[in-house]
């Protein structure tokens, strides 16, 4: 868990990550979104309140908490 979160933030293409932003993110086994709820600009990591994706392609908030830090470089999309 990282311990302190400060600081304005950029994704790799140049854009600002605020808080309470929303973000694709890229993993091995596809991309996931979520919500940025914290920001460390030292480590170039936000931490993520990821959706659970639906049978039927809709998203919706999981039952347990599903978070996650991520590196800046893994963002490939941000919805203010």
């Amino acid at each position: 868990m990282l311990s302190v979160f400060i600081g304005d933030l950029q994704s790799h293409d140049g854009r600002k990550i605020d808080i309470g932003a929303w973000v694709a993110v890229a993993y091995n086994e596809g991309f996931f979104i979520g919500k940025v709820n914290a920001i460390d600009s030292h480590q170039e990591e936000v931490k993520v309140d990821f959706l659970a994706r639906c049978k039927d392609g809709s998203y919706k908030w999981p039952k347990r908490k599903d978070t996650d830090k991520v590196n800046t470089k893994y963002i490939f999309f941000i919805e203010p």
